[in-house]
């Protein structure tokens, strides 16, 4: 029995998220994740957000991937909360999650704890240092930026309505747990 699939995402990768996909999702995820990861939004259009119905075949000719281990790397994304799979007769749908910043993934309770643990205190400083710099001091100044109402007297505003879904990048939410998670145990390794 044939199986389809299509793509659909609510933005574009940009070379920050590729950083963050390469040096920090990789690691967890291993590279055949990754590989389809970026096959699949590759395969979406710069226009619509979708991409075409294709045979899911065509993934495993082009990442040159088994069933089993693209099935493993379908697990290991939506696990990590960077793809959301639906199905529907023989035609699965692949929403492709934008992945956390480099701040929100690090600072993760789960998974920046989780990736200290798989690549060790040096490495993990290592890619830690590739995203971190040395704070400014703001030390002696004051703020003294204005509000939007200090700067403009708006009237009565109408809140915009519409049937209509408006295009833009929608950021990744991070992981989901579904069963219980022991925090004692997560909260006596963190530093």
């Amino acid at each position: 029995m044939n199986k389809y699939f299509w793509v659909n995402t609510h933005g574009l990768i940009s070379s920050e998220d590729t950083k963050v996909l390469t040096l920090l999702y990789q690691p967890l995820i291993g590279s055949h994740a990754y590989g389809l990861y970026m096959m699949l939004i590759n395969l979406v259009d710069r226009n619509t957000f979708q991409s075409d119905v294709l045979e899911r075949k065509v993934l495993f000719d082009l990442l040159v991937l088994d069933e089993e281990t693209f099935s493993s790397a379908i697990d290991k994304l939506e696990a990590i909360g960077l793809l959301t799979t639906f199905l529907k007769d023989d035609l699965y749908l692949y929403r492709i999650n934008m992945p956390l910043n480099a701040r929100r993934f690090l600072l993760d309770a789960v998974l920046g704890s989780f990736l200290k643990s798989e690549v060790g205190e040096a490495n993990f400083n290592l890619l830690f240092s590739y995203f971190s710099q040395v704070e400014i001091s703001r030390k002696g100044y004051t703020n003294i930026t204005k509000s939007f109402d200090d700067v403009y007297k708006s009237k009565d505003l109408d809140i915009l309505k519409s049937d209509l879904f408006v295009m833009g990048r929608k950021n990744g939410s991070g992981i989901i747990i579904k069963d219980s998670f022991d925090f004692e145990k997560l909260y006596e390794k963190l530093p």
